[in-house]
């Protein structure tokens, strides 16, 4: 590292932990302001919290509840500092305040809680999102509690057994949502695949509704559901939040669709990575496109204990079997070439970066091409520009 190298990271460093301690005097005069202006102008809280689709649940909910009512939400941004800005810069009074809280760092759901008081809690699902933090679902649960043991509405995903954990310590109405016969606002009849979109039939105190979206797979139905939800226990227009849903598109990086040149397809989940909820993606892969599919692999995060790099071939060797090929690169580039040699190069081929996926891309045909990585935000739109043109 050069001169120039290190004094740059120092001051990197030095205006870092300048901004912290900054954050750390001010967040009492944050949290009470917060505090005064929920109890002045906000009718109700609604936090979503979980795993797999916060950002997508809060988005959804977000954009039903603007249409029907006076409404500020806020998503990807969740920690403790923004939920309190949200808040905070409310200049006129709202029906209702939706905001994506997440339960990393420690004790962020607990500090929101008793500053913001939420009424009501949407649970996505219970995942190992930060797996060195938590390390067991039931401990991801623990914290999840802290919040949801005092909403006076809690909705659940019946789909998922660490979700319906936290009905146990409810206090208030649990309302459960999923493909389960148990849920309140239950999917059938569900279609997703290419050249249509995630489909179903909501069925809601026995009427049937058919809900289209602007989502490829089965992947987001929780977050939909989620949404559509809680606009059933607030006694919304459902007729209304269904017409909209029809609307909405998926939020960039997030399971976002895209049309490329050749009728090719362009799903990118570029966002996060973390290895539970790849998996889920992979599982989901043969529901997207009756055609030809291919998968590009790149970076994950939370890999647990064993060893990343076996990880990595895990999810490669599922990957193939829903899919014509698969290319794995960045850090999944050493594991797909070994995997190759096994294989064969026609099923999994390894690229040092995107770009040079693009390559071994070329004009080959494919339906549907379905990138997932960590942290891709940059490199995902040039390698989408590239397909597009």
């Amino acid at each position: 590292m050069n001169a120039f190298s290190l004094v740059h990271r120092k001051l990197e460093n030095w205006g870092e932990d300048l901004a912290k301690g900054y954050a750390q005097r001010m967040m009492p005069f944050w949290r009470g302001q917060a505090s005064r202006n929920r109890e002045r102008r906000v009718g109700q809280y609604i936090a979503v919290i979980g795993s797999c689709g916060k950002s997508t649940t809060t988005m959804l909910t977000g954009r039903l509840f603007a249409n029907q009512r006076e409404v500020k939400f806020g998503f990807v941004d969740n920690t403790e500092r923004p939920c309190l800005r949200t808040v905070r810069r409310l200049k006129q009074p709202v029906d209702f305040v939706i905001q994506e809280v997440s339960e990393f760092p420690l004790g962020t759901l607990g500090d929101v809680s008793r500053t913001l008081r939420p009424d009501c809690a949407i649970v996505t699902s219970v995942g190992l999102d930060h797996f060195t933090a938590f390390r067991t679902i039931s401990g991801v649960a623990a914290e999840l509690e802290t919040l949801t043991r005092h909403t006076r509405l809690l909705l659940l995903n019946a789909d998922d057994e660490g979700a319906c954990t936290l009905a146990k310590s409810a206090t208030g109405r649990v309302v459960l949502f999923g493909v389960n016969t148990k849920a309140h606002v239950r999917a059938e009849n569900i279609v997703s695949s290419l050249p249509g979109r995630l489909a179903f039939d909501m069925v809601v105190d026995g009427v049937r509704r058919r809900v289209s979206t602007r989502f490829l797979g089965t992947l987001m139905l929780t977050n939909v559901l989620g949404a559509l939800a809680c606009a059933y226990a607030y006694g919304l227009d459902l007729d209304r939040a269904v017409a909209t849903i029809e609307t909405i598109e998926p939020a960039y990086g997030r399971m976002s669709v895209h049309a490329a040149r050749g009728g090719r397809t362009v799903v990118l989940d570029t966002v996060k990575a973390p290895l539970w909820s790849a998996k889920l993606l992979v599982a989901d892969l043969s529901k997207m496109s009756e055609g030809s599919r291919v998968f590009v692999l790149g970076g994950l995060s939370d890999t647990g204990s064993g060893g990343s790099t076996l990880r990595y071939r895990q999810l490669l060797v599922a990957a193939v079997e829903a899919c014509d090929f698969v290319i794995g690169f960045g850090e999944a580039e050493s594991s797909a070439a070994r995997l190759s040699k096994t294989l064969g190069q026609n099923r999994i081929l390894s690229a040092r970066t995107l770009h040079d996926t693009l390559e071994m891309l070329g004009d080959r045909h494919a339906n549907l091409i379905v990138v997932k990585g960590n942290a891709l935000w940059e490199q995902d739109k040039t390698f989408l520009s590239h397909l597009q043109t």
